[in-house]
């Protein structure tokens, strides 16, 4: 979502931002800068076998990612596609996709909005150009390969206080299916993604959310407590979780289906390669392929591979904390693992009213980073991808 030592601060900015519909106006491109009980395998982190070093980052165009900035959507074809709507996701943060394509039907993008002080829940279609609203007081999304959509929706339409907003989620078939009810009391939820036929939510509270798995309608159990998720593998069967530090961070391999605890990690004396600072956050939605796991952490991202019964640190790359104060988030890769695209807060200028994010491309091998266009903070460019699994 965010630097989890820091993740009370922000949400209750963006929370405070979303109760107003998101200003239309964007300034131009930035410039690129330089610089459940079981048994469990236990590993500790080693600085002498991690590999470190700086990411560089330049300016110039994203291209290996469909993204969004405002109201539309680049990478799916050689002009950028205008929505009805603007991508808007403030209350989710990023432990929801802000935009989604339809993994059922292509031509069809779900995404969060804002409509009115309304958090709405939207539907484009690329075929028709047909944009509209699905539902009112609803946002966070997650789209399994049958089709069925889930998401969050408030008891009320409009937002008095992000702080106390409580809701049910909420399953549909498809799109044009009857809403069912899948929890049975109101409580802050943000729905994550899929795991097969399960369904991933972080459900609120104070501090560290609690990650929950739905087996069915009404049959909710606990994952992990004062956890979030980075990463399902890719068959959906174990989640990788990071933990609130106690007083390092850990992370977790957990089986979906049991949650047993297969594997853990905890960093031991890890520092960031651009000015030493201890690693103390593990950020979620991050990526996992084959057997590999790209997070966020403190100033930059770290690989970990993931093997039978052990997780191996393997690399921390950083950027520039001087350009990117609060490093990296929101880290999503192709199919090789090599390419990953995240979102970067910029070090805010003198006299300006608020931060602007960008989106950074980054090939892993090279540890090149291209830095695309921003957006103020409050509204950043969001990826589009679909986090459920398989």
């Amino acid at each position: 979502m965010i630097p989890a030592h820091a993740a009370a601060v922000v949400v209750a900015a963006l929370l405070l931002a979303a109760c107003t519909d998101p200003d239309p106006q964007l300034a131009e491109g930035s410039r690129g800068r330089n610089g459940g009980p079981g048994a469990t395998e236990t590993s500790k982190g080693s600085e002498d076998s991690v590999e470190s070093a700086e990411l560089q980052v330049v300016d110039g165009e994203l291209r290996q990612t469909i993204w969004t900035i405002e109201g539309e959507v680049y990478g799916l074809a050689d002009e950028p596609r205008k929505l009805g709507g603007i991508v808007h996701s403030p209350l989710a943060g990023t432990y929801s996709p802000a935009a989604v394509l339809n993994p059922a039907n292509p031509q069809s993008l779900t995404y969060s909005s804002f409509l009115r002080g309304r958090p709405v829940v939207r539907v484009h279609d690329f075929g028709s150009g047909k944009d509209s609203v699905l539902d009112e007081g609803a946002y966070s999304l997650a789209w399994n390969r049958d089709g069925a959509l889930a998401y969050f929706k408030g008891l009320k339409p409009r937002v008095r206080d992000p702080a106390r907003y409580p809701g049910h989620v909420i399953v549909r078939r498809s799109v044009g299916a009857e809403p069912v009810r899948w929890t049975t009391e109101a409580r802050r939820y943000i729905v994550s993604a899929w795991a097969g036929n399960r369904l991933i939510v972080h459900q609120l509270r104070q501090g560290w959310p609690n990650l929950v798995v739905f087996d069915g309608p009404k049959r909710k159990r606990v994952l992990a407590e004062g956890a979030a998720l980075v990463a399902l593998s890719p068959d959906g069967a174990r989640a990788f979780i990071t933990k609130e530090p106690d007083p390092t961070p850990t992370v977790s391999v957990v089986d979906v289906a049991n949650g047993r605890e297969i594997e853990t990690f905890t960093f031991s004396g890890e520092v960031q390669p651009i000015g030493g600072q201890p690693i103390n956050y593990v950020a979620d939605s991050g990526a996992w392929r084959g057997e590999t796991v790209i997070a966020g952490v403190t100033g930059g991202l770290a690989v970990f591979g993931v093997r039978e019964n052990e997780i191996v640190l393997e690399k921390v790359l950083g950027v520039d904390p001087d350009a990117f104060p609060l490093g990296l988030t929101e880290l999503k890769s192709d199919e090789t693992g090599r390419y990953v695209v995240a979102m970067a807060e910029l070090m805010q200028k003198p006299r300006a009213p608020a931060t602007r994010t960008a989106l950074m491309e980054c090939d892993l091998v090279e540890q090149l980073c291209v830095l695309g266009r921003s957006a103020p903070s409050f509204q950043p460019p969001r990826p589009v991808y679909n986090p459920s699994r398989p």
